[in-house]
């Protein structure tokens, strides 16, 4: 896993990496001793990872103005809840069929999705509420 960092000007660059190491392979002795892997490494799932590196990179100054993620991340209601509680405003991905909480009642977005009018997912409003996307070097 990596987290990477670009900023306005188009300027980009890996922050942080960790080695996601399924269950089994902590809980298998020989198969750590062999990949050498130390002992105080435990098991941590993706989420806990990211949201060590996120933290990491909150401490050491990184001028982060919002976090991206995808769905994987997204569809995880302790990681958005997490960020929330850090006051990291984020853009995620989630699957259409996942809920969220709006004015107190649980809605589908998929739902929610059906009301926007077609105007707010052109590339154009994305444009003007982030212009990074037309940063030199941006893609």
């Amino acid at each position: 896993m990596f987290l990477a960092y670009a900023s306005q000007s188009g300027a980009a660059g890996f922050v942080d990496r960790s080695l996601y190491l399924p269950r089994e392979w902590t809980n298998d002795p020989s198969r750590r001793a062999e990949a050498g892997v130390p002992q105080e490494v435990t098991f941590a799932n993706k989420i806990e990872l990211a949201k060590r590196m996120l933290h990491r990179a909150f401490a050491a100054g990184i001028p982060a103005r919002w976090v991206a993620a995808d769905s994987f991340y997204g569809r995880s209601h302790q990681f958005r809840k997490w960020l929330e509680e850090h006051g990291r405003p984020h853009v995620v991905g989630v699957p259409k069929t996942n809920a969220v909480r709006i004015g107190g009642r649980r809605k589908k977005i998929e739902r929610l999705a059906e009301r926007l009018p077609e105007r707010a997912c052109s590339l154009r409003f994305f444009r003007r509420q982030m212009p990074a996307i037309d940063a030199p070097g941006s893609g």
